[in-house]
């Protein structure tokens, strides 16, 4: 950080050193002359990073200077979520203690041994991780338009609470599919088969004395002609950082369906069909109709014309 005045810093990347360091058994003309073309580059004031040997280097500082820097930790995305130690430690190049170097720098970090050119950071990995423990189903059959409650025992066992977690229960044809749920967890449920939702509002992290934080929820599945696959899906929309996103879908073992599977689909299926036939006869009863009052009236209008055409006849004889 290099410092304008006593209320502006600036961030200074490092310069980038690509020669690397000179080998253990290098001599001492190599080594001096490896460092002091690095002091130039550093021009006293910047920090050097060695790229090859992926080393940072401070410039050379005189007595009682300060220097502020900044070190960036990368985190993995696939790292346990706990609390951890990093150290952060400078070190002389004439080595430390053991060296002959750095009088106030040993190999140990413990207790006495900790020196003033190193720094213990502690780092907290906080994410929810949301479980479906347990899914519960009393009955499995019920009538067309009435619901059956699932009941769903959703656990924390992450280090951190979470906020407006959205539970939904997905319909498919197919029962405990494993290729569903791997479509599911890929692209999410369809948006034709959600048949329930709900928001539970939040939900704790364990403390010590405890594996997971748990919660007991129900929602209804509202009861279909035929047979269905039910999977419950928690955070659907992936909106909730976690620790693992492995666990949050848990399909239902058995099917939920009507008293009568096939005959309700076929009742169903016949009573989306019977409108339709009703309209046709009708339309053709109306054009039945239309055709013999048409009929009816073209005889009609051809007998008179009959008559016309014979009393023309008579009246032609008498003059």
């Amino acid at each position: 950080i290099k410092k304008i005045s006593n209320d502006l810093s600036v961030d200074e990347p490092c310069v980038v050193i690509t020669d690397p360091m000179p080998a253990a058994d290098a001599s001492q003309l190599e080594i001096d002359t490896f460092y002091a073309m690095v002091a130039e580059e550093q021009n006293t004031i910047r920090c050097a990073y060695l790229e090859a040997d992926d080393i940072y280097m401070m410039p050379q500082m005189a007595p009682y200077q300060t220097i502020e820097m900044v070190a960036v930790v990368k985190i993995s995305p696939t790292a346990k979520l706990n609390t951890r130690s990093v150290g952060l430690k400078v070190a002389s190049i004439a080595g430390d203690m053991t060296e002959g170097g750095d009088y106030d720098s040993s190999p140990s970090w413990q207790g006495e041994n900790l020196d003033s050119n190193e720094f213990i950071v502690i780092l907290n990995l906080k994410a929810p991780d949301l479980v479906i423990k347990e899914i519960i189903v009393s009955q499995y059959s019920a009538e067309i338009d009435s619901t059956i409650p699932i009941g769903i025992t959703l656990q924390n066992v992450g280090n951190t609470h979470a906020t407006d977690i959205e539970i939904v229960l997905c319909q498919y044809n197919d029962v405990n599919s494993q290729s569903i749920i791997n479509d599911i967890k890929n692209n999410g449920c369809d948006e034709d088969s959600i048949v329930m939702r709900q928001v539970v509002g939040a939900l704790l992290a364990p403390d010590a004395s405890e594996d997971a934080k748990e919660i007991e929820i129900y929602l209804l599945y509202p009861v279909v002609a035929g047979s269905k696959g039910v999977y419950v899906v928690v955070d659907p929309m992936n909106e909730i950082v976690e620790a693992s996103e492995n666990n949050n879908i848990k399909a239902v073992s058995e099917p939920l369906e009507s008293p009568s599977p096939f005959f309700d689909v076929a009742g169903q299926i016949v009573a989306k069909t019977a409108l339709p036939f009703v309209v046709i006869l009708l339309t053709l009863s109306l054009l039945g109709v239309v055709y013999f009052v048409g009929k009816a009236r073209r005889e009609e209008v051809k007998k008179r014309i009959a008559e016309q055409s014979s009393l023309s006849s008579v009246l032609g004889s008498e003059d």
